[in-house]
């Protein structure tokens, strides 16, 4: 698969924030809901199966990770890279992507830049190293700023995961970014 990093920090761009609320919306707590119920997942995640899947997998116990926030978007021809989707330009038609905010789980969301930065590199090989084509995955380094157990927000670090599939039409788009998303999720999941 196609990845790469990079690290967007400052006053004026995105980090992320957990609890958050915006727009009528608030932060799931996932780890807990799917505990309480495995059939707590988001809408999009009951119209996207594959991003249900990916969800339950990042949320549990046994996830180096958790999530704060997704979505999920469909993206034109003029979109897409082929080079970067390790596809041809027959093959980039049509393309579904998805941003999933993820923590590291425990202490390791607060651990210093130069350990996230590391942290990046590793993660981003690995998914290299993971066999799938029309597909990229990308890794954006961010602030975060996340409530403790006593609710006092704590700075620490958190990435925006972006996956993307490409396709003749939407629906192998659609399979390529399901194969992506999933094989993403275990690396996500699993790496420390």
């Amino acid at each position: 698969m196609e990845a790469d990093w990079s690290v967007e920090i400052g006053a004026d761009l995105p980090s992320i924030t957990v609890p958050w609320s915006a727009d009528g919306l608030a932060f799931l707590n996932l780890r807990q809901a799917l505990r309480e119920s495995p059939a707590a997942l988001l809408p999009e995640a009951q119209h996207y199966p594959a991003l249900g899947r990916a969800l339950a997998h990042l949320n549990s116990a046994s996830s180096q990770v958790f999530t704060s926030k997704c979505d999920v978007f469909a993206l034109a021809a003029d979109d897409l890279d082929p080079f970067e989707m390790e596809s041809t330009s027959a093959n980039c038609n049509s393309g579904l992507a998805c941003y999933i905010d993820l923590l590291r789980a425990g202490e390791a969301a607060f651990a210093p830049f130069a350990e996230q930065e590391a942290w990046l590199k590793r993660t981003t090989h690995a998914l290299r190293a993971t066999p799938s084509t029309q597909a990229r995955a990308e890794l954006v380094l961010r602030s975060a700023s996340i409530a403790t157990n006593h609710g006092t927000p704590r700075d620490g670090f958190g990435v925006t995961l972006y996956v993307t599939g490409c396709g003749r039409d939407p629906a192998t788009a659609q399979s390529s970014w399901e194969q992506a998303l999933a094989r993403a999720t275990d690396v996500m999941a699993t790496a420390a």
